[in-house]
C-alpha cells in the first residue's frame, strides 16, 4: 500500500512539474515579446460582464461620454453604409450596410497597430456602451488603461518606418477653412512571413487643433483591414484604436477620407470606399490645422527586407481620365483638386521621424541597408506617387512635384 501511495505521489509530482514548466514557458514567451503575443493582431478576445464590472467598476455612462468627452462612436443609421459621392455628408439611413459595423460592437481585448507611437497595443480593452437604439460609444482609453487589466500590459512599443508626402493646402485654399482631407490608396498583393507585422499601404493623418486622427488601409498576416487611431495631441494619450476587416480588389484605388460634419451628430467622420465607418464626437476644434501636413504615408513595423521583395504601392492615380489625387482638401464647399484643371499644392517627400505640422508619423525613415530592396519613392505626375522596393530614396523635403494644375 505504501509503495502504491509513493508511486502515485511521484506521478502527481511529475505532472505538477510538467504543468509548472509549461506555465513558465508560456510566461517567458509573453515576457520576451515573442511572436505568440503578436500573432492575434486584430483578433478580439471577449470580455465578460463580470470581468468588466470587477476591473472597471466606475465607468462613465454612454450619455456622460457622448455629452462630455471625446470618443469614437458608431451610429448604425449611417455607419457601414455608402454614399455615391464624397459631396454627401451622410449616407441614406434607409440603405443597406455594405460593411457590418455590428461586428465591431464587441466588449473584448485586442491587439491593435499603434500608428501614432509605433509598435502595437497588446491586449487593449475595448468596451462599447449603448447610447440609444442606434448609437454606440467606445469608452476612451483613459478610463481603461489601468494596471489591473485582466489580460496584462496594454502597450508594447516598437519602431516603424514611414515614407510619403507632405504639402501645405493653404497654397490652394487661401483663407478658406479646411474641413477634411482625402487620399486614394490600394491594397497590394504583398504578404508577410512573421506574425505581428503590419503595413499601412495608405496612412491618412488629419489634425485638428487638439486631436490627431489616423485612418489606415492595413495589410497584416490577419488580412486586410481599416484601422483607426485617435489621440490627444497635447498629452500624447490615445483616445481609441481599433480595426475592421474589409474585402477589397488588389491594386484598385480606394478613397480614404476624414472630414468634419456639422449635423446631425456633429463630429469628425472617417470614411473608406465611400463608406462611413466611425464618427468621433466631442472635439471642440472643427477644422484641419493649417500649414505643412504629412497627410499621407506608407508605414510599417516590418524591418525584414525579404518581406518586401517586389513590393510596390500607389498613392493617387487616374480613373476614366479623372484624377484621383494623393491629397485633396475639402474647402469652400468642395473637394479640390478633384478634376482635371484644378490647382494642387506642391508635394514634398516625408520621411518617418520628421516633425511636420507639429507631429511625426513613424519613428524613422525606411531602412537604407537592404540593397536592391531599399524602399524608395517616385512620382512622374502631379498628385500621384509610388512607394516600393528598388526605388531611389529621396531626402526629407525633396520636391515631388511643384504647385500647378492636375
Amino acid at each position: 500500500m505504501k509503495t502504491k501511495t509513493t508511486k502515485i505521489s511521484v506521478i502527481l509530482l511529475a505532472v505538477l512539474l510538467a504543468i509548472s514548466s509549461m506555465q513558465m514557458i508560456s510566461v517567458n514567451a509573453l515576457d520576451s515579446g515573442a511572436d505568440s503575443v503578436l500573432s492575434a493582431l486584430d483578433q478580439k478576445v471577449p470580455l465578460t460582464r463580470a470581468q468588466i464590472e470587477v476591473t472597471w467598476p466606475n465607468l462613465p455612462s454612454a450619455r456622460q461620454l457622448y455629452d462630455n468627452d471625446v470618443c469614437v462612436t458608431i451610429d448604425l443609421r449611417y455607419c457601414g453604409k455608402q454614399v455615391t459621392s464624397m459631396d454627401q455628408s451622410l449616407p441614406d439611413p434607409n440603405s443597406k450596410p455594405v460593411i457590418d459595423m455590428t461586428a465591431m460592437i464587441v466588449n473584448c481585448t485586442t491587439t491593435v497597430a499603434d500608428y501614432a507611437k509605433g509598435g502595437v497595443r497588446v491586449s487593449t480593452p475595448q468596451i462599447w456602451l449603448q447610447y440609444d437604439s442606434n448609437i454606440w460609444v467606445q469608452v476612451p482609453a483613459k478610463y481603461l488603461d489601468t494596471a489591473a487589466t485582466p489580460t496584462g500590459p496594454t502597450q508594447r512599443a516598437g519602431s516603424t518606418w514611414a515614407v510619403g508626402m507632405f504639402a501645405n493646402p493653404q497654397a490652394i485654399t487661401g483663407s478658406y477653412d479646411v474641413w477634411g482631407v482625402c487620399t486614394f490608396g490600394q491594397f497590394n498583393s504583398a504578404t508577410f512571413g512573421s506574425s505581428g507585422n503590419y503595413l499601412g499601404t495608405a496612412v491618412l493623418t488629419v489634425c485638428s487643433n487638439n486631436y490627431g486622427y489616423q485612418e489606415v488601409m492595413q495589410l497584416s498576416p490577419s488580412g486586410r483591414s481599416i484601422v483607426y487611431n485617435v489621440w490627444n495631441l497635447n498629452t500624447g494619450t490615445m483616445v481609441g484604436a481599433s480595426s475592421i476587416a474589409v474585402t477589397a480588389t488588389t491594386g484598385q484605388l480606394y478613397n480614404l477620407y476624414i472630414r468634419y460634419n456639422t449635423t446631425p451628430n456633429a463630429g469628425w467622420q472617417m470614411w473608406w470606399d465611400h463608406t462611413l465607418l466611425w464618427v468621433v464626437t466631442g472635439d471642440p476644434s472643427t477644422r484641419v490645422r493649417t500649414g505643412d501636413q504629412a497627410n499621407v504615408v506608407v508605414e510599417s513595423n516590418d524591418f525584414t527586407s525579404s518581406h518586401f521583395s517586389g513590393f510596390s504601392t500607389n498613392i493617387g492615380g487616374t480613373q476614366s481620365g479623372t484624377p484621383l489625387c494623393a491629397a485633396t482638401y475639402l474647402f469652400n464647399g468642395n473637394w479640390q483638386p478633384s478634376a482635371t484643371g484644378h490647382a494642387a499644392p506642391a508635394g514634398f517627400t516625408y520621411l518617418g521621424g520628421q516633425t511636420v505640422g507639429g507631429i511625426a508619423i513613424g519613428n524613422q525613415a525606411p531602412p537604407n541597408s537592404w540593397g536592391s530592396l531599399n524602399i524608395g519613392q517616385t512620382s512622374s505626375l502631379r498628385e500621384r506617387f509610388t512607394v516600393g522596393a528598388g526605388l531611389t530614396q529621396r531626402s526629407h523635403g525633396f520636391t515631388l512635384w511643384t504647385a500647378g494644375n492636375v
